[in-house]
This record gives structure tokens, C-alpha cells and sequence, in this order.
């Protein structure tokens, strides 16, 4: 349930008590404001964590007063309702509730309406709920629980391993692994490569027999050869040239 404040001209009075009347009966806190006389409450209104109804009738487009209610009042908390078709075409946040077929009682569409625009302007009007406490509690509890219990699980392993008892089984252990290692059940395995068939005896060295010599190469007329004298290079004569360029001459060549 919330404050509600009710502004209207002289012409809807009687609807706004009707109104008021019926808010009321359901639990809610309701003033009522109307004529020019409310401008006097339109600054406590609009600080106060209240709903503004504004109540559109036949005279109210051409009141001043509901022109500045309209334009002074919170758009989260603003409820306007016409009791009839004409009413100022202003920028809104919400929809106008048409209340023209409303006869003072209670339930209708408009009614039903009315009460989910309160129920949405009581939301906003709510503050903040804080975390729960209880949840926040027992977080820290269960936290400081698991931590409690890690330290004791602890604790006993560490006390469990400087025991006699602990210490015998494992000495025990330990003297059952020697005894499979030197039984050969377990452990590491090393792979050795068996003996072979003839290495019973001492290996000897094989035998081996030199290549025959072979024969003394044949003296052959290829094999005497002469020094090697170099050619004698010199330029050819004026006579050479001449007897060069005569063809008879190039014929007679072997």
C-alpha cells in the first residue's frame, strides 16, 4: 500500500471521491487536491514518495493549474486518467487510463488498470532491499565448517603416519618389496641378450690367404715413346701468304 494524492478541477470532484473512497477502502493513504488551491501542495508532491493521479475531465485541458501538475510531477509516480476524450496531447511516459466508462464502482478493466499502474508505481517506490543476512551467515559458516574439517582431516593423517603401527606396516612393505625385487616378482625388468649356439668355446680369428701376384706387364712397342717436342710457332712469309691465295696450290695439299 502506498500514498496516493488525487488532483482534479471542480467539474471532477465527484468521481474523485468516488475515487478516493474506494483507494482508501483498500488499505491505501488518499488526498485529495482540486481547484486552483492545489497549486499551494504541488512542491510537497512532487519531493513527497507518493502516486499523482491527474484527473482529465471536460473543464481540465483549459485549467492552467493542471497543466503545471502535469509538468511538474515525477513520470515514475504520474497516473493520469480522462473521464472523457479530450486531454492534452503531452509527452508521456505511460498511456492515459480511460476512465470514461466508469460508474464509481469497483472492478472493470479501468479499475483493474488502475491497479497494476499502482502496484508498478509501489515497486519503484520501494527501496533497495539489503542481502540477506541469514544467507550471508551461513555462507560463512559452512565456509569456516569446511576449513574446520580440512585442518582436523589433516591433523590425523599426519598424526596417523608418526604412529608405531604405521610405522611397522611400512617397514613391512618395504621388506616385501626387497623380497619381490630379489625373487624377480615386480621392479624394474633388464633385458640381457642369451648366448648363442657355438659361443661355448673361445672365438679364432678367421684365415685369410694373399692374393696371387700377378704377372709383369708385356713390353709392348706402345710402351717406348719419344720426348715431346713442342712445335716451332712462328708468322707465315709474304711468299706462304701468296702461295696460300692460289688455289691450284690448295689443290695440290694432301
Amino acid at each position: 500500500m502506498i500514498d496516493i494524492r488525487i488532483v482534479c478541477t471542480l467539474d471532477a470532484k465527484p468521481a474523485a471521491e468516488s475515487l478516493m473512497r474506494l483507494l482508501t477502502a483498500e488499505g491505501h493513504v488518499v488526498r485529495l487536491c482540486y481547484g486552483r488551491g492545489s497549486l499551494a501542495h504541488i512542491g510537497e508532491a512532487a519531493a513527497a514518495r507518493e502516486a499523482i493521479i491527474l484527473i482529465w475531465s471536460a473543464n481540465a485541458p483549459f485549467s492552467q493549474y493542471m497543466d503545471e501538475w502535469a509538468r511538474a510531477a515525477p513520470a515514475a509516480r504520474l497516473i493520469e486518467i480522462a473521464l472523457t476524450a479530450a486531454h492534452p496531447q503531452i509527452n508521456r511516459r505511460a498511456a492515459v487510463l480511460d476512465f470514461s466508462a466508469w460508474r464509481g464502482e469497483r472492478g472493470g478493466r479501468a479499475w483493474h488498470t488502475l491497479n497494476e499502474r499502482l502496484r508498478a508505481v509501489a515497486r519503484a517506490l520501494e527501496p533497495a532491499k539489503p542481502p540477506p543476512v541469514r544467507a550471508a551467515l551461513a555462507l560463512g559458516m559452512l565456509s569456516a565448517a569446511a576449513v574446520t574439517g580440512a585442518v582436523i582431516v589433516r591433523i590425523n593423517d599426519v598424526a596417523d603416519l608418526q604412529s608405531p603401527e604405521r610405522v611397522e606396516n611400512v617397514e613391512q612393505d618395504m621388506l616385501a618389496m626387497d623380497y619381490q625385487r630379489d625373487a624377480g616378482v615386480g621392479g624394474a625388468v633388464r633385458a640381457i641378450e642369451p648366448a648363442s649356439i657355438g659361443d661355448e668355446g673361445p672365438i679364432s680369428a678367421p684365415r685369410y690367404r694373399a692374393p696371387p701376384a700377378l704377372p709383369p706387364l708385356a713390353q709392348s712397342r706402345w710402351a717406348q715413346t719419344s720426348a715431346y717436342e713442342a712445335p716451332e710457332l712462328r708468322d707465315a712469309t709474304l711468299l706462304e701468304m701468296i702461295v696460300a691465295l692460289n688455289p691450284a696450290a690448295r689443290s695440290e695439299e694432301p
